[in-house]
């Protein structure tokens, strides 16, 4: 009878964890790259993680370098991944017995100049067979969810570190305009200058004047809004940083005054205050304020790189955490047996 009741239970044993209801998720396939496109296995990981270092822009590696360090967003990920692998360790423990209880007592009692102590210590345990494979597959859930916090948290920083870059490049070209904006001033100014002398002197009309000038002002008046736009785009990089544009503001300074000394030296006054500009000198201002990507002309960007994309990778392991939730759906349709035990000393 004994022997028979140890099968029975190793028998028990065995099946716990061997049947698994529900499902079993199968990821889809890859979709096939064309032959057409370029590819090129050689890119390491590392390179891909770095992409924005082929600018060689030292501002823009340091407002990368304290986006990922300091975005409130990306910060939030990270938690969610530590709670995902906090309820992956809960999941994993109830496989174990689910209820351990510890228990203790001592009394003492004097009768007729005697003393009576009485102690007693127990340990109970209550552990659920996991015939059905409910917390296998609630494991399997858990491990899914993980993976997809990871792929989520991958996601979100290259959505966050293009768009850093993004708004670097717009704040550099709005100052190249400006830069340009401030050129065209200088020049304008200078040609209003010439063509009142002219006007005065009766070589051209009063028209001719007035549109000058009319140009100028036209000039002028565009470049508070080119410099509210720059504002906007500092302001949008803090709230990415999360920090304050008064901290933003260093990494992003220029020397301006170099370039008003570029701009002063092409525009030259001649004899009599007539205003002349030096022949192929703006060619060489170096206005140049975009960075520009140094791209190996060997190199090609791989086209399987679209197959793993980590947005299409989190819907993926949601895909699997729900489909691991079905047999954990299923389990609670069969009846369930639980073992409870007792040790004691008295």
């Amino acid at each position: 009878m004994v022997r028979a009741l140890f099968t029975a239970f190793a028998a028990l044993l065995l099946l716990t964890g061997c049947t698994k209801l529900g499902p079993d998720f199968r990821p889809p396939e890859a979709p096939p790259v064309s032959s057409e496109l370029p590819r090129d296995t050689n890119v390491s990981e590392a390179e891909l993680a770095g992409w924005w270092r082929i600018y060689g822009d030292p501002a823009l590696d340091r407002l990368v370098e304290r986006a990922a360090a300091q975005n409130l967003d990306l910060r939030a990920a990270g938690l969610q991944i530590l709670q995902a692998r906090a309820t992956l360790g809960i999941a994993t423990g109830l496989r174990y017995p689910q209820s351990q209880q510890l228990n203790g007592a001592y009394t003492f009692a004097r009768q007729s100049g005697h003393r009576i102590d009485t102690a007693n210590l127990s340990f109970d345990v209550g552990w659920e067979l996991d015939l059905w494979g409910r917390y296998a597959r609630g494991i399997e859930s858990a491990e899914a969810a993980l993976m997809a916090s990871v792929a989520g948290y991958r996601a979100l920083t290259v959505s966050l570190l293009a768009e850093v870059a993004r708004l670097y490049i717009d704040y550099r070209t709005t100052e190249e305009r400006i830069a340009y904006a401030k050129r065209n001033v200088a020049i304008q100014t200078r040609v209003t200058a010439m063509t009142k002398v002219q006007y005065e002197a009766g070589n051209v009309s009063e028209l001719d004047m007035q549109q000058a000038r009319t140009q100028l002002y036209n000039t002028r008046a565009g470049l508070p809004a080119l410099e509210l736009a720059k504002e906007k785009v500092v302001n949008a990089l803090a709230l990415l940083l999360g920090t304050t544009p008064e901290t933003i503001r260093p990494i992003l300074a220029r020397d301006d005054e170099a370039l008003q000394e570029r701009l002063n030296e092409a525009i030259a006054t001649g004899k009599e205050g007539v205003v002349q500009l030096k022949e192929g000198s703006f060619e060489e201002l170096d206005l140049r304020y975009i960075p520009a990507p140094r791209f190996d002309p060997h190199r090609v960007v791989d086209a399987a790189l679209l197959t793993h994309r980590p947005d299409v990778k989190v819907a993926e392991h949601l895909a699997h955490a729900a489909a691991a939730q079905i047999g954990v759906a299923e389990s609670d349709l069969y009846p369930s047996i639980r073992l409870f035990g007792t040790v004691g000393y008295s």
